[in-house]
């Protein structure tokens, strides 16, 4: 079940893209106390990069330079109590970060935030209802494997069961995205998704042809001169 979990991580693709440069990163939510703390992470030459901010007020900002959109994420600390302490159940909200400026507000959680100001997280917003179905696919087999009880999911056959369907929903999904990159051959998801092809063990020949359909921009990037490195 770790490979279904890890797929559906991997299902937050990225959708259009800017140059390397700067970004603001502002946000207002509507809890904020004289300890609390924001954090910003996401990936930059191969690490995780963490900073933080105060956020005494519900009123934060980052700022930095990317060389290319970054998954990233923000974590809220109410009582400054440290990232570390947090645990998985933290506040927290994924989004991708480019450069540019970017807001997130809320009036709730820092989960239930608005992005605006980014044409990346506009876009991303598109493609996530096309991948809804098979969201939903996924999700169900993670809900039907950990709802059943301990002893069957110990059973052979019902894992049998289960990695089936998986492998059912994975050639629907590949299918879906290998349209996508035909057919977007400058859009940052092309590539993002020919990466995540690579790390699912797709057949490196395949991967190579797509990747020679992207645009010289994407085969170019960071992102793209890596994986091409891997070909």
């Amino acid at each position: 079940m770790k490979k279904i979990i890890l797929i559906i991580i991997t299902m937050l693709p990225l959708v259009g893209w800017a140059i390397d440069g700067n970004f603001l990163l502002k946000g207002k939510i509507s809890k904020g106390t004289a300890k609390a703390k924001i954090y910003l992470n996401y990936k930059l030459n191969g690490k995780m990069k963490t900073i933080s901010a105060p956020c005494p007020n519900g009123i934060f900002e980052f700022k930095g330079t990317i060389p290319e959109p970054k998954l990233a994420r923000l974590i809220m600390d109410y009582k400054g109590i440290g990232l570390e302490a947090l645990g998985e159940e933290a506040d927290a909200l994924v989004f991708f970060l480019e450069p540019g400026n970017i807001t997130v507000a809320t009036t709730s959680t820092l989960k239930n935030a608005v992005v605006t100001g980014s044409k990346l997280n506009e876009e991303n917003k598109k493609f996530m209802v096309l991948l809804k179905p098979i969201n939903a696919s996924m999700n169900a087999i993670v809900t039907d494997f950990y709802s059943a009880p301990e002893t069957k999911q110990q059973s052979a056959e019902f894992k049998n069961e289960m990695d089936a369907k998986l492998k059912d929903v994975g050639v629907k999904r590949r299918a879906v995205l290998n349209e996508y990159v035909k057919s977007h051959p400058s859009s940052f998801i092309s590539l993002q998704t020919l990466m995540e092809a690579f790390e699912e063990n797709v057949d490196v020949k395949k991967i190579k042809a797509l990747f020679n359909t992207l645009s010289p921009q994407l085969r170019n990037s960071p992102s793209g001169k890596v994986l091409n490195s891997k070909l």
